[in-house]
């Protein structure tokens, strides 16, 4: 794996540096031989399917680890998932009962729009 460090529209060329150390150039018209991965959280993934999912979690932050959190997270691998944390977080929040309240005015605007109070 890798990233992008610059690219030189001059040379057209992008410059990559890759975890093991290494850096490389490639032309634009080689750029098909470099496959691409992405990163969203879980909230923005919710809806989306992906063949694999790589899912890290990290120690802490109590109130943003739960059950739902990880169930969606875990939900969104279609062929693959890479789970990638602690054991005990990952049990705590298997653990976890709290439904947070939402606060919405959805009930509020249906009654408006079917005019009952």
């Amino acid at each position: 794996m890798g990233w992008v460090e610059y690219i030189s529209p001059k040379e057209k060329t992008v410059h990559i540096q890759f975890d093991d150390g290494k850096e490389c150039d490639y032309l634009f018209n080689e750029l098909e031989e470099i496959v691409h991965s992405y990163v969203i959280t879980i909230h923005k993934s919710q809806g989306s399917e992906f063949d694999t999912v790589i899912m890290v979690i990290p120690p802490g932050v109590p109130k943003l680890l739960t059950k739902n959190l990880l169930y969606t997270g875990i939900s969104r691998a279609k062929k693959k998932l890479i789970l990638i944390g602690y054991e005990m977080t990952i049990n705590k929040m298997i653990a976890t009962e709290r439904q947070d309240k939402r606060n919405t005015n959805l009930k509020i605007k249906l009654r408006e729009k079917i005019g009952k109070k």
